[in-house]
């Protein structure tokens, strides 16, 4: 089999993967690898187990299950988050017949549902998110749309998981009412990964 280093080189133009992947910045400096939609932390979603977040979001949009299953089946090489991740993100540019159709009204939504689950399930990743409390989270992403919604993600589950007393209610109402804004019909939430619970 060919390595996941050698098929980066053949299918992800240098300039591009330099600009991919990484951490939110935490007040302007580079956050922890829970703000990370590449970092290898298994998770589970939709009966599932996923390495990354970024594996499981490529996978998903496709609705048919045997695309689902290359994705699922590529693992990455050691803990090359970095690499693992572009190659997920370079797979998931194939325009398969099956590619879902209200993609662009479910993506963001399909990410956080993602790194939610991924949060829930790893305590360590809630600590790190939780000890950004106080500060402004942005992803220096290539794509204004992701540099926009990653930070906004992880705000999102940054209020969630904290005791509800707590909670920035105004913060966390602005993220659901932009979540809802870019889905516009609610019926694309039949569509849309399983919620995981945070407990």
């Amino acid at each position: 089999l060919r390595s996941i280093s050698r098929l980066i080189e053949q299918h992800v133009p240098e300039s591009q993967s330099q600009v991919m992947g990484g951490p939110c910045l935490v007040d302007g400096k580079p956050g922890p690898a829970a703000t990370d939609n590449f970092a290898i932390k298994p998770f589970t979603i939709n009966g599932k187990t996923w390495q990354s977040v970024e594996q499981f979001f490529q996978a998903y949009k496709y609705a048919d299950a045997g695309m689902v299953d290359k994705f699922h089946q590529v693992l990455p090489k050691a803990d090359n988050s970095v690499e693992y991740g572009i190659l997920c993100a370079r797979m998931g540019q194939e325009r398969h017949p099956s590619f879902r159709p209200n993609w662009e009204q479910i993506k963001a939504e399909s990410m956080y549902r993602a790194k939610r689950a991924q949060i829930a399930q790893n305590p360590d990743f809630k600590e790190q998110l939780l000890s950004t409390l106080g500060e402004d989270i942005i992803h220096p992403d290539h794509a204004p749309f992701w540099a926009e919604w990653n930070g906004r993600m992880m705000k999102r589950i940054r209020e969630e998981i904290r005791p509800e007393a707590e909670r920035d209610t105004a913060l966390l109402d602005s993220c659901l009412q932009a979540y809802k804004k870019i889905m516009g019909d609610e019926t694309h939430l039949a569509d849309c990964p399983e919620l995981v619970d945070y407990s």
